[in-house]
């Protein structure tokens, strides 16, 4: 396995975050300071396996409005530690934080907490899926466009 991952994988979209936010409710998430660090050793790891990493940032727990779900402002921290350690490692950034409550804010008319992306707030439904690959195409496009 790993013989195929160093010989065919040229590119990885990292998708890191929401757990590490959601399990917060239940005292079991993540410091900032560790999943800036964690982040760190993720990609030093892909990359000294001779692949080009692509960085997520968390995108959404609830699909209301942002700023009206309970952890926005903690994914709102965690998304931009997520781009600070993507610039200094020169990584692509698929941001996710950003996009998905935008298109939550157009085609989410009625503000509910799930239905359009998630199934439940979290996990995504079928148009999420669809949603963040399209999202990780382009991000990974990028990223092997512009490598060295």
């Amino acid at each position: 396995m790993t013989w195929w991952v160093r010989s065919v994988t040229r590119a990885g979209c990292l998708d890191i975050g929401v757990n590490d936010v959601w399990h917060s409710e239940r005292g079991k998430g993540t410091k900032a300071s560790d999943y800036q660090n964690g982040l760190r050793d993720v990609i030093a790891r892909v990359q000294n396996a001779g692949a080009t990493p692509i960085l997520a940032t968390p995108p959404l727990i609830g699909e209301k409005p942002n700023g009206q779900n309970r952890h926005d402002t903690q994914l709102d921290e965690f998304a931009e530690l997520s781009r600070n350690v993507a610039t200094r490692f020169g990584v692509t950034v698929c941001d996710l934080r950003t996009t998905m409550p935008s298109y939550s804010r157009i085609f989410n008319e009625s503000g509910a907490a799930k239905g359009v992306l998630t199934t439940d707030e979290v996990h995504f439904s079928a148009l999420g899926n669809r949603f963040v690959a399209n999202q990780a195409a382009l991000s990974i496009y990028e990223a092997l466009a512009t490598r060295r």
